[in-house]
């Protein structure tokens, strides 16, 4: 989001040459973006143990499922990071309605529990 608001400015300023701004923002948001979404599947790895121990089994166990999408992100890393492009391509669609029905799910279970 943060250089996506650069990005903007950028254009706007015309500080920059168009196809300059955009090579900056491909080259940098993808990797930083599945870093971050690396990030959240741990997190969600830790969040689904510690449903678990306090006895939540469901939402334990829908965290812990969704926390495996760690792997997928990795993948999806040593695309960006390979120069061969093993790995993954990245489905920006599955990404976004992972993400909205994750934060749906955390919603629901904050108003059950």
């Amino acid at each position: 989001m943060f250089l996506q608001v650069i990005c903007d400015i950028l254009y706007a300023t015309q500080l920059l040459n168009d196809e300059i701004v955009d090579k900056i923002f491909k080259i940098v948001s993808g990797p930083l973006e599945i870093m971050s979404n690396i990030m959240k599947s741990i997190w969600l790895l830790s969040l689904g143990l510690l449903f678990v121990q306090n006895q939540n089994y469901i939402m334990g166990t829908i965290t812990l499922l969704w926390g495996l999408l760690v792997i997928y992100y990795m993948n999806i890393l040593i695309y960006y990071v390979s120069k061969q492009r093993k790995g993954i391509k990245p489905n920006v669609i599955f990404i976004n309605i992972e993400t909205f029905v994750l934060f749906v799910i955390l919603f629901i279970g904050i108003l059950v529990l």
